[in-house]
């Protein structure tokens, strides 16, 4: 269960009961997609549990805490074997998840090599492993569809700097209210904007601060952020000699966003000619693209992944 000696401060209330379609169902589900965009087999396998997830019978306790027990703690990497954001592997000695890099695994300044669910995502989770949970019809939170929706297509993390939007989107002083953004009032008509300030300190956002410190072009990070070669034996260094300090794991950033590999379509003769490798074969997806300046030129000649099966069922059996 969500240890609360090691979170005193976060007010967690232990007798909260989640609901399995709006908070624990995302979290399994989400990983199959991998499939379609890198290669993470291990990933698969937690998208489709070897028990009903649904049943929060006391007989399958056992089961979903194993499950469980595979997800990184998103908790302080400084004691030793708690699966923090550091550490790669767990008891069972094999990759915990999820399996993307951190936000920090390309630096040796709050280093964040492993990604993990967010605190609130872990304490669901854990309620959900010990039977605290329920199905059926689904409370929104107030939280609008498009809001839920537009998010939903988010990354979230890793943060380094992000792919939409970056790491200040984490701080409560640049909110108003709940997913809204604080606007600070100003007439910039005549005061012109003011890139240098911290919207983290408060006093609301200009345009322009959610993305100011993210890649530009954005083609760079794009490009940059597809795998990471992570050191995992090393909680304090990242780098060595300015390259990645073996051993190192191939973890991957953000694939749904910045794909690495993908089927090649189901094309007709012409086509196959055309792009050279047969159909249903999985291929590096910038191929031909190597650098930084290629990618500015060719990113809008990368093909668009999309689901290739046309029958109602196309949900349930996709192709993409």
């Amino acid at each position: 269960m969500f240890d609360k000696k090691r979170w005193p401060k976060t007010g967690w209330n232990p007798d909260y009961i989640p609901s399995y379609e709006r908070d624990i169902e995302p979290i399994i589900k989400r990983p199959a997609g991998y499939q379609w965009v890198a290669n993470v087999p291990s990933m698969t396998v937690f998208a489709a549990p070897p028990f009903d997830p649904k049943d929060n019978s006391a007989a399958l306790r056992p089961a979903r805490k194993t499950y469980f027990s595979y997800f990184r703690n998103p908790g302080s990497s400084e004691i030793a074997g708690d699966g923090g954001e550091n550490e790669l592997v767990g008891p069972a000695s094999v990759p915990l998840m999820p399996l993307n890099s951190g936000s920090n695994s390309v630096s040796d300044v709050l280093i964040d090599k492993f990604l993990t669910l967010t605190v609130t995502q872990y304490f669901l989770l854990g309620q959900w492993a010990e039977g605290k949970f329920k199905t059926g019809a689904v409370d929104n939170l107030g939280l609008h569809p498009l809001d839920r929706g537009s998010l939903g297509n988010c990354v979230g993390s890793p943060m380094c700097p992000g792919i939409e939007v970056t790491w200040n989107t984490r701080n409560p002083a640049i909110y108003s209210k709940a997913l809204r953004i604080a606007h600070r009032d100003a007439d910039y008509a005549k005061i012109g904007l003011t890139p240098s300030r911290d919207e983290c300190e408060g006093g609301g956002c200009e345009p322009g601060d959610l993305t100011k410190r993210m890649a530009i072009p954005w083609q760079a990070d794009f490009a940059q952020c597809t795998v990471q070669f992570i050191n995992f034996t090393d909680p304090k260094v990242n780098k060595e000699n300015g390259i990645p300090k073996p051993p190192t794991y191939y973890g991957y950033w953000w694939p749904p966003q910045s794909p690495m590999f993908v089927l090649t379509g189901i094309a007709d003769a012409g086509q196959q000619a055309h792009v050279g490798v047969p159909s249903g074969m999985q291929v590096s997806y910038p191929r031909g693209i190597n650098n930084f300046a290629e990618m500015i030129l060719g990113w809008s000649y990368l093909g668009v992944i999309h689901n290739r099966n046309t029958a109602p069922e196309r949900v349930d059996y996709p192709y993409f």
